[in-house]
This record gives C-alpha cells, sequence and structure tokens, in this order.
C-alpha cells in the first residue's frame, strides 16, 4: 500500500512538474523564499559538478525553473519511502502564450546507488531518467511539448484542474506540491 501511495504521489508531482510556470506570478518572492517573477534567465547550477544550460536551438518566450528542497511533499515523501533524494527541479519553456514547449526534469540524489534505484522507480512508471555524465548522482529527463499539452488534458479530464493550460496546472501545482518557483 506504501508503494502504491508513493508511486501515485511520485506519479502527480512528476506530473506537477511539467507545467510549473505562468502569468499568475508576476513579481515578489513567495513565502517559501522562491521568487514568482516569470520567465527565469542563465544557467541553472544544480550540483558543484552539473550546470544546465538552454538547448540553444529551442526557441521559447518563456522559462520557468520550480525547485523542490528536501522538505516539499514530492522529495520528503521519497525519502519516507526509502529513496535518497535530496531535491529536484523542472526547467520549462513556453511560447508567447504560456502553451509548453519543452520540459527538462532533474533529480539530485545522494549517491550513485540512490540515482540508479530511482531511475528504476521511475522506469517502471513509465519515464526514462539518466545519470548526467559530469555527475551521477543527478539523473535528468526531458519531455517534448505535444506529451506536456496532452499531459494536461489528461489532469483536466480527472477533475484535478480546471481548464487544460498552464495558468490552471500552476495554481494546483503550487498549492499542493511544495515547488517553489526560481
Amino acid at each position: 500500500m506504501k508503494s502504491r501511495f508513493f508511486a501515485l504521489l511520485l506519479v502527480l508531482a512528476m506530473a506537477a512538474t511539467i507545467l510549473t510556470g505562468c502569468d499568475l506570478f508576476t513579481s515578489g518572492t513567495n513565502e517559501n523564499g522562491g521568487n514568482e517573477e516569470s520567465g527565469s534567465t542563465g544557467a541553472v547550477t544544480l550540483t558543484d559538478k552539473y550546470t544546465f544550460n538552454d538547448p540553444e536551438e529551442l526557441k521559447y518566450d518563456k522559462r520557468y525553473v520550480i525547485y523542490y528542497s528536501s522538505d516539499s511533499l514530492l522529495v520528503s515523501s521519497a525519502v519516507s519511502a526509502g529513496y535518497g533524494m535530496k531535491e529536484t527541479y523542472s526547467i520549462l519553456y513556453a511560447d508567447g502564450n504560456d502553451a509548453p514547449l519543452k520540459q527538462f526534469d532533474f533529480i539530485i540524489c545522494n549517491s550513485e546507488d540512490d540515482a540508479a534505484k530511482v531511475a528504476e522507480f521511475y522506469l517502471a512508471q513509465g519515464q526514462t531518467f539518466t545519470a548526467v555524465e559530469s555527475d551521477p548522482c543527478v539523473l535528468t529527463a526531458a519531455t517534448e511539448g505535444e506529451v506536456l499539452a496532452a499531459t494536461l488534458a489528461s489532469i483536466q479530464s480527472m477533475g484535478t484542474i480546471s481548464e487544460a493550460t498552464v495558468s490552471a496546472f500552476i495554481e494546483w501545482n503550487n498549492a499542493n506540491s511544495g515547488g517553489v518557483l526560481k
């Protein structure tokens, strides 16, 4: 039962990270210390061994970086279930209408062994995470915009969000996941 609950939580949380940005949040710092300004820019340093840079070929209007700390529901649930996660990031690119273009998810683990265990778990759920070359404790997965749009429609059909938009999704995500816009 605990494993099923954790699996459902992780699937929902990863879906939550799929579309994490909108114009609902336009300025200031939220109560968790995150930046709520839309459209972050620049390289994202995930560990001292790995920094993510925007893909040169990707044309986008906005980029959103969501950070899940060890205190977030996603990470704390994973740790409680025996998975050695430290933190996670989702980097989402959107067009001018806030429609999703692409997303990169990152899971930072305590060790290479923990990373392998987490990758196996996600593979069993149908999502492939691979270790980055410069830091094998960092797992990454990319999702294309068409898949993200279909995910929104699916989440809407389950009644989780009222409409299949990034705005509706981010409102739900921020209220339920513990992620913080950076």
